[in-house]
């Protein structure tokens, strides 16, 4: 069966805010009176934005809503971090509007034409020409997944 209908629901993509911590949050809390001995060692919270973030101003998030990747294991309900600045290359995979709507497709560059090819032999691969209505939207940098059953 070949799926038809394979487009991202824009209702999905959300621009990252980051949140910003509160210093006097960071660190253990004193509840004896006494200061904790691991505060000397406390640096700062892990924050997924300075690993998985490149380019704040240009990176958003993306819901995955089909199974078009799931070949390369991404899966419906996946969250994507998408950088809108990032340089595309072969077997990027990418964001894209196109046949009207955003994809997520690996990229292939050919001499006068791209092929958008999916990860799921279910979906069809797109050939964009010279004068399609093709849009690049940006390139998935990470993939966070759900682990809970």
């Amino acid at each position: 069966m070949v799926v038809e209908d394979d487009i991202l629901i824009t209702d999905e993509i959300f621009l990252l805010k980051p949140r910003q911590l509160d210093p006097q949050k960071i660190g253990f809390q004193n509840t004896t009176g006494f200061a904790s001995p691991a505060n000397t060692h406390f640096k700062r919270a892990i924050d997924l934005n300075d690993i998985c973030i490149i380019n704040k101003d240009a990176t958003y998030f993306f819901k995955m809503t089909t199974e078009a990747m799931k070949g390369l294991e991404i899966r419906k309900g996946d969250r994507l971090i998408v950088d809108s600045e990032h340089d595309v290359v072969d077997d990027a995979i990418i964001i894209s509007w196109v046949q009207g709507g955003y994809r997520v497709r690996q990229v292939k560059f050919c001499d006068h034409y791209l092929i958008l090819y999916p990860a799921n032999p279910e979906y069809t691969a797109i050939y964009v020409y010279e004068g399609d209505q093709f849009h690049f939207f940006g390139v998935v940098t990470y993939v966070i997944k759900g682990v809970l059953p």
